[in-house]
């Protein structure tokens, strides 16, 4: 007996959870087998909606409700019927505002109102939740609200905030008191003051992340640097010009996110945060890193592209646990360590002007999946491509503007890349047939090189999604749209081709994006094109 009860507790507890997992786009039931009480997951997203179907009020356990992307002016009263939901995502409606109705839900857990609601119904928003004892997130995105209410205090159990994109001047000073508060984003609001909301905002213990990201701050607002208990600072998309010492007061950050501003320099100092895991300082004005990178000894990711760097420090070989390494887009000419040291890579950018780099050194990164080294001149001997071969682990490879002039004539040890880029090597002339031997490939992308025909071996790459043969002056387009009639492409791009030599009957190719910009062709033959590939998207601008 106790067995039976057990299978039967098994049973139940198999099909509630499966009961959890399927996700219905509708409550219409012309035929009566839909079980209103079944319904947990409803979405009904994208559906143009003006108001909503009557027999959503049956559905009385449901638990996630999306109403996203719709055209909802209006919230009926009723829908308080739904007491057990727990997630309610209104995203992109026009709401004047909610039912007054919305205070006597218990169970809601997270809403979400981005681009969805009038600014001058928000203090009546954040009413309504005062009393919720279980509301843990709301978002607010893009509603052009210029300030918030002081009862906003009052969500004991909010976790998350975001205020992202909107017009916002000031923030309560009792914010302060959200002791739960963990994640607060105040994205894109350019008129906050953020020196004097940051004088309250510090004050809240339980902060671990903070955005101010897109504001065209100058500089951090130095508030921000008591807010020592936060784990993420994301400063993207600023202006900001130097990362101050004080910074090191936030010893428990883990990701810094700085790219997209103007940082010239950074302190030695910045050492001190020895538990910095994720470091992104792409498109700053970087002449060097600190020198003292590698007592960050837990750093995971460090990505310093496109940045004016000269130099890098000889010691970044002794960070250990470094997995993504992106030093690309600078004016590097030498390297000055061996990269081969950072042996848990999984991403190495390098691509610029190194002249010191020697290819066998990577073949201790048995890890790694991407690898970019294009723009380094003369490395690819037979003796390089044997050491690009033995790392089995490499699924993009991209080797642009390398001087490229031959390719391995064994390609097939190649066999584990999915996505190779060799744009821009003029003097490339001969894609070899083996190229056929490499099953995974995804993308394969030649533009601007002197190519003239792809093998007819190519119709083996099952997998190739993406063909790019941009810039190909000299492709001898007939035949390369022969030997591709097999594939199902994604997308073929014929950037400034040449269609002016069609034969009569155009290759009929499956691809479903065509793209032939600037491709040189009369008004006559474009629409041949698309009678050959009707169900092709032809993108001719």
């Amino acid at each position: 007996m106790r067995l039976f009860t057990l299978i039967g507790l098994l049973l139940t507890s198999i099909v509630s959870h499966a009961q959890k997992d399927t996700v219905y786009t509708s409550v219409s039931d012309t035929s009566g087998a839909l079980k209103f009480e079944n319904v947990i997951h409803l979405d009904l997203s994208n559906q143009n909606l003006t108001e909503l179907p009557a027999e959503l009020l049956q559905c009385v356990n449901i638990e996630k409700l999306n109403l996203s992307n719709n055209n909802l002016e209006s919230l009926p009263e009723q829908l308080i019927a739904l007491k057990k939901l727990e997630i309610l995502i209104l995203d992109n409606n026009s709401l004047e505002s909610l039912p007054k109705t919305f205070k006597n839900f218990k169970a809601i857990k997270e809403v979400y109102l981005n681009n969805a609601i009038k600014a001058n119904s928000i203090s009546t928003i954040f009413g309504m939740f005062i009393k919720n004892p279980k509301l843990t997130k709301i978002e607010l995105r893009n509603n052009e609200i210029s300030a918030l209410p002081n009862n906003i205090k009052s969500l004991k159990a909010l976790k998350h905030l975001d205020l992202g994109q909107n017009l916002l001047v000031h923030l309560p000073n009792n914010i302060a008191k959200m002791l739960a508060l963990h994640t607060i984003i105040l994205s894109n609001n350019p008129e906050l003051d953020f020196e004097v909301s940051f004088d309250n905002i510090s004050q809240i213990k339980t902060l671990r992340k903070i955005d101010i990201s897109n504001n065209g701050l100058i500089e951090i607002p130095k508030k921000v640097m008591d807010c020592r208990y936060i784990a993420t600072l994301d400063i993207s998309n600023n202006k900001i010009t130097e990362l101050p010492d004080r910074m090191t007061q936030l010893i428990r950050m883990k990701t810094l996110n700085a790219e997209n501003n103007e940082i010239a320099t950074i302190s030695n100092a910045f050492s001190l945060l020895e538990g910095l895991q994720v470091w992104k300082m792409n498109n700053n004005q970087l002449t060097t890193l600190p020198e003292g990178i590698n007592a960050i000894a837990e750093l995971r990711v460090l990505e310093a592209h496109n940045n004016p760097l000269t130099s890098v420090p000889e010691n970044l070989r002794k960070l250990k646990s470094l997995e993504t390494l992106d030093l690309g887009g600078s004016t590097l000419t030498k390297l000055g360590f061996n990269v081969g040291s950072l042996r848990t890579l999984r991403y190495l950018d390098l691509s610029s002007s190194i002249e010191d780099l020697k290819l066998e050194n990577l073949s201790t990164l048995k890890k790694l999946t991407f690898l970019n080294l294009s723009g380094i001149q003369g490395l690819y001997t037979s003796d390089a491509w044997t050491t690009i071969a033995s790392l089995s682990t490499i699924k993009t490879l991209q080797l642009n503007q390398t001087g490229l002039e031959t390719l391995p004539e064994d390609m097939s040890t190649l066999k584990h890349i999915e996505h190779l880029y060799l744009n821009g090597n003029n003097d490339l002339k001969i894609i070899p047939e083996s190229i056929g031997a490499l099953a995974n490939l995804k993308t394969l992308s030649l533009n601007g090189s002197s190519i003239s025909n792809i093998p007819s071996k190519i119709q083996n790459l099952s997998q190739l999604e993406v063909l790019s043969l941009a810039q190909l002056g000299a492709l001898d387009i007939n035949a390369t749209l022969t030997n591709i009639i097999p594939l199902e492409l994604l997308e073929l791009n014929l950037t400034g081709s040449t269609l002016e030599n069609f034969p009569s009957e155009i290759p009929v190719i499956k691809a479903k994006k065509v793209i032939l910009t600037d491709a040189k062709f009369d008004k006559k033959m474009l629409l041949y094109v698309k009678m050959a590939w009707p169900n092709a998207e032809i993108i001719t601008e």
